[in-house]
């Protein structure tokens, strides 16, 4: 048996934006939702996709950065903080209302998935500062936003395309 080609982390990215709008569309279609419950599983995927595209986004990031860039949280490391893709990245995730940080809340509020805390040491410092990185990111989104959970997901599938695409123009010209 033969294996099939390692697939390419701007590949990765590409496909999980796709499956992201493409199941936002449906999540936005009336005549294929009846029931509350399907709305609110097709919207959980939807989240799902949007996390495996940052998550390959991350790999792909860290070939820029030339060293393994596992979760949000190591953006903040002195080794990967100096970079600058990374800190165009730390940018975005200062503004108000920004994609990253909208993002990030719904990783967290959908998925309840803390993978903040995978592979932490007992180091209790450490945990409560990787903590407090996701609280911040979700404490930066306006809660009194007026626009519909379908409308904010479309804004962060657009907003992170365009970001990754300016990433890649960048890189390109180096």
């Amino acid at each position: 048996m033969s294996q099939s080609a390692k697939i390419k982390p701007e590949s990765e990215v590409n496909a999980y934006l796709f499956y992201s709008n493409r199941l936002l569309n449906l999540v936005s279609s009336t005549i294929l939702i009846e029931q509350h419950v399907d709305k609110m599983a097709l919207t959980a995927a939807v989240c799902l996709s949007l996390k495996q595209a940052w998550m390959s986004w991350l790999k792909e990031l860290s070939g820029y950065v030339g060293s393994e860039i596992p979760d949000y949280a190591s953006l903040l490391s002195a080794e990967h903080s100096s970079h600058p893709e990374v800190q165009c990245l730390l940018d975005v995730s200062k503004q108000k209302n920004n994609w990253l940080s909208l993002m990030m809340s719904y990783f967290e509020l959908r998925l309840n998935t803390p993978s903040i805390m995978n592979g932490l040491d007992d180091d209790k410092e450490q945990l409560t500062d990787k903590i407090s990185l996701s609280r911040i990111d979700a404490l930066q989104i306006d809660t009194e936003m007026k626009n519909s959970e379908e409308v904010q997901l479309s804004t962060v599938i657009t907003e992170f395309k365009l970001y990754v695409n300016a990433v890649r123009s960048r890189q390109a010209e180096w």
